[in-house]
């Protein structure tokens, strides 16, 4: 039952991101649960707690748990509040890690998504020299509000690659938000910063 009804809500998130490819999920259950775990755009601390997990049940119930969550979370730019990503729209990009080094040695912990709003995209042509993608070229993005460097857009060099288009948000550079619907039906933030 868990498992069905996790495969539900992963082909509901899935179907909408270019990334996910719904031919290779797993049928076997322990295998559908570890491939959710590198799939999904999951926080890098819940995926060591659901590494950690023997009971292939439980993993699948916390597995559920955090993808029910994903469509109330958004994250907005940490500098002035605006809303950048929806969590729904987040993808894993990165089978690794999320910290990425620049050639100047700065290490950025990011988090990818296939779609943002609120942001400008830099007039700098993009550029595939020292992306940390292979097969992407890359530009800044900023923050449409107050300017604040809030990562990378990355443009597919090749028509075939997929997805075309994602973008990389620095975790320095944004806050989480949640969706609260009050008993009368008023929508309230509650912050949580990352």
């Amino acid at each position: 039952w868990y498992q069905r009804r996790v495969r539900g809500q992963c082909f509901q998130i899935a179907r909408d991101s270019p990334q996910v490819n719904l031919k290779v999920i797993p049928v076997d259950p322990v295998m559908f649960s570890f491939w959710l775990i590198s799939a999904m755009p999951f926080a890098s601390q819940q995926r060591v707690e659901m590494l950690q997990e023997d009971s292939v049940v439980i993993r699948l119930v916390n597995q559920l748990r955090h993808l029910e969550d994903l469509g109330r979370h958004f994250y907005c730019c940490i500098s002035c509040g605006w809303e950048i990503i929806k969590s729904s729209n987040l993808i894993s990009m990165s089978t690794d890690s999320p910290f990425f080094v620049n050639p100047n040695g700065n290490v950025f912990e990011t988090v990818t998504a296939y779609s943002v709003s609120n942001t400008l995209t830099s007039a700098i042509e993009p550029t595939e020299k020292d992306s940390w993608f292979p097969g992407y070229a890359w530009t800044f993005i900023q923050c449409w509000c107050c300017m604040s460097h809030l990562g990378w857009k990355f443009i597919a060099v090749s028509p075939t690659t997929s997805p075309s288009v994602f973008y990389g948000v620095r975790r320095a550079a944004k806050i989480l938000q949640e969706l609260q619907v009050e008993t009368f039906g008023s929508m309230e933030k509650k912050e949580k910063v990352e």
